[in-house]
Formats: C-alpha cells, structure tokens, sequence
C-alpha cells in the first residue's frame, strides 16, 4: 500500500519524512522524488506493509503542519 506525501517543505529531508510516518506502521520503502539536480524533496511515495495503516496515514497526516506547509497526504491510485 503506498502513501503519496506532496507539499514537502523545501528543507524537509527524506528521514524527517519517515520518521513522521514510522508511527502509523510497518514501513517496507520511502523513496522520494527530488527536483532536478536538487537534494530538494519534491514528493515522497511510502510503502506500507498493511493497508489499514497506510489509510491511518492519510486520515492522520493530510493538511498536517510540517516546516510551514500543510502535507498533502493520499492513496496512490492504480493505473
């Protein structure tokens, strides 16, 4: 179950961001995309073992205040 994390703070770091997300369960992978050429986060993709935590991640942590941004937290949707 992956978990898409947007609105990242440009001096947010990828461990920041999981450490933030830790809490809500088992974490299989973060990998973030950065801007070109940047360490900059862009947006992070978490992979959750269970389902049920990554839905406690999104009703948890969307619009949630982080560095002076509000994340924007959601399911990744299936292509």
């Amino acid at each position: 179950s992956i978990v898409v994390v947007r609105e990242l703070s440009s001096v947010t770091k990828e461990d920041n961001v999981k450490d933030l997300f830790t809490r809500f369960g088992e974490i299989i992978r973060v990998h973030c995309l950065r801007y070109d050429g940047s360490e900059e986060i862009r947006m992070a993709f978490i992979h959750y073992r269970h389902d049920q935590d990554a839905d406690k991640a999104v009703a948890t942590m969307h619009r949630h205040p982080l560095n002076n941004m509000l994340l924007r937290v959601e399911r990744s949707k299936k292509r």
